[in-house]
């Protein structure tokens, strides 16, 4: 997830860096932060349409909080405004905007823990990632990368698109893992599915997108496809809402 950060007060810029550092470590969300003194460099930056979500505070010199966030809108972009302010005098007029939230200083961890909370359900859990030991060495691995896992000789196999990732680990202690995000379906016994990485269904098999077939258990095949039909037109109206 892409944050900005847009304060012109370098001690709350600096605690709020530490409590998104904080979440992301609590709550393995991989985050990539970048900080503005104020709302001409934001603007000027470029690449604005990589940014999930802002923190923006509203009092700054020459251009303000509220006139950043309506240039935002103005340029038909889409990500998530949070304002970070003194008053509340801008409560309503936040609206105009399309805010997602209006945190009034000074800022606590609690409130950042309940904002995050809510954008993290908002991007769909797409920055979320495991880590995992292989051999001696720690590795962290992006749940959006994954694209199916299995069992073999005690080792769980993670399958992505550019490496294979064994790891030591009871299946079923890493299927609980997963199965936390609503992409992933257990298809066969030992195998679990990213379901936004399957090309179609076939008869018995899910061809998955880098061009592996992946089993589909036949007792339970009509109770898999079915969840695969079913998160897939979900995730369609999520698009059409946007």
């Amino acid at each position: 997830m892409n944050i900005a950060i847009v304060d012109d007060s370098n001690s709350d810029c600096f605690q709020l860096i530490n409590f998104l550092t904080k979440y992301s470590n609590e709550n393995a969300l991989l985050l990539t932060i970048n900080s503005f003194e104020n709302g001409e460099k934001f603007l000027n930056s470029g690449n604005l349409s990589k940014i999930d979500a802002i923190f923006l505070d509203i009092y700054m010199d020459k251009v303000n909080g509220m006139e950043v966030a309506q240039e935002i809108r103005k340029q038909g972009l889409s990500c998530n405004i949070i304002f970070t302010t003194t008053s509340e005098s801008f409560a309503v007029q936040s609206y105009e905007v399309r805010a997602f939230d209006y945190l009034v200083k000074p800022i606590t961890y609690e409130k950042i823990d309940k904002v995050m909370g809510l954008l993290d359900k908002s991007t769909n859990a797409s920055s979320h990632f495991i880590i995992v030991k292989e051999g001696r060495e720690l590795r962290r691995i992006l749940v959006s990368d994954i694209i199916y896992a299995d069992y073999h000789n005690h080792y769980v196999q993670i399958h992505t698109d550019k490496y294979v990732i064994s790891t030591y680990k009871k299946f079923g202690d890493f299927e609980e893992e997963l199965l936390n995000y609503k992409s992933f379906v257990t298809c066969y016994r030992c195998i679990l599915v990213n379901m936004n990485k399957i090309e179609k269904v076939e008869e018995g098999f899910f061809l998955m997108k880098n061009g592996e077939y992946v089993p589909i258990n036949r007792n339970r095949a009509r109770e898999i496809k079915n969840r695969y039909i079913d998160y897939i037109f979900g995730e369609m109206e999520i698009d059409a809402n946007v």
